[in-house]
């Protein structure tokens, strides 16, 4: 993987968004949470969702060995946890939704 690339495609992306410290960033198929973690800093919270349990407890110690405590991930369907999500804030703000496609990631067993 090229590190310094990923950085500034990460960074290219949270500029796009217009990230700031009242959004809430909802990291879909995060994995470790690499996406959510670059960009906790530019906003009020990151939430990653991903169906593989070991995946979510890299992507809590992550967090919590680079002293980011606004970036939780929970381990679950996508649809249930972002219907969970969206009815917290769909009255509130616009989220910014990071997906990271997979191949046959998009399945229907997903």
């Amino acid at each position: 993987m090229n590190t310094a690339a990923a950085e500034v495609l990460y960074s290219t992306a949270g500029d796009v968004a217009g990230l700031d410290k009242d959004s809430t960033l909802i990291d879909v198929c995060c994995g470790t949470g690499t996406i959510g973690l670059c960009l906790a800093d530019r906003c009020k919270e990151v939430v990653g969702v991903e169906i593989i349990e070991q995946a979510v407890e890299d992507a809590n110690r992550n967090a919590k060995e680079n002293g980011v405590a606004n970036a939780h991930f929970r381990a679950g369907t996508t649809n249930h946890i972002l219907d969970e999500r969206l009815k917290l804030h769909l009255l509130r703000q616009v989220l910014l939704i990071a997906l990271q496609v997979e191949p046959n990631s998009c399945s229907p067993k997903y």
